[in-house]
């Protein structure tokens, strides 16, 4: 991280309430991410929730007129990932504690990492790890949609053409309870607790206006239309809305 970069962060993060020892360990965490691209400008990695506003801080500072979701390697990827975790017939959302869609109901997934490479199965694998703590192999992900989201006005921070993949995951019963846990671990304070939705319930969140993302909202009306007919993805993908 470039000397101007670390202090910029120390001094904000300080400002904000933080430790001494909170800010180390948070800059230690950030030493993978953030640094200055060819052109100038940074790549800010990811930042947890608690945290977001003093690195926008930083990057008003640095970079004046640049969104720091925007510099990100997550966003600049374009890439995301949805883990469609089911169980007896339902499927896993957990609600939002993140500045963005906070008290929406979304699956676990998030953006590629540009800066480390990944590829969309490790991001998988990173992000259901990141916001569930449950490790799982990457060879037990089933590809089962891909989703292309355009978005006209793309000058709003969470509003931008993301080429998303979901994978389908079927959790055992250990896997289950634990998700379900109200102490279920968990490492970015992104998602609060899990519940497990019905087609029914999956249905209300949608009119309601709670189910955070259009690509997740597109995979679960496949996979419940798919058993529904008790046909294939492939199949029922023929029956879906243009």
């Amino acid at each position: 991280m470039p000397p101007q970069l670390f202090a910029a962060f120390w001094d904000v993060f300080v400002a904000s309430g933080m430790s001494p020892e909170e800010v180390s360990t948070h800059l230690q965490a950030l030493q993978n991410g953030p640094e200055l691209a060819p052109n100038g400008k940074a790549r800010i990695g990811k930042v947890g929730s608690p945290y977001r506003d003093a690195t926008s801080a930083v990057t008003a500072i640095l970079y004046p007129g640049q969104n720091y979701l925007d510099l990100s390697p997550w966003k600049q990827s374009g890439a995301s990932v949805c883990i469609i975790a089911e169980y007896e017939g339902k499927l896993a959302f957990g609600i939002r504690r993140s500045r963005e869609r906070e008290g929406m109901y979304c699956m676990a997934g998030g953006y590629c990492n540009q800066t480390k490479r990944e590829t969309q199965r490790q991001a998988a694998v990173r992000e259901f790890f990141e916001e569930t703590g449950l490790l799982i192999d990457q060879s037990r992900l089933v590809l089962f949609e891909t989703f292309m989201q355009y978005d006209e006005n793309t000058l709003e921070e969470e509003e931008k053409n993301i080429a998303s993949t979901g994978f389908l995951l079927t959790l055992t019963k250990e896997e289950y309870q634990r998700l379900t846990a109200p102490d279920r671990p968990e490492t970015d304070g992104e998602m609060g607790q899990f519940s497990m939705f019905d087609q029914g319930g999956f249905e209300a969140l949608v009119e309601g206006g709670k189910a955070a993302f259009v690509d997740q909202i597109h995979y679960a009306t496949l996979y419940f239309l798919s058993r529904t007919m008790q046909v294939d993805v492939a199949v029922a993908r023929s029956f879906m809305p243009a």
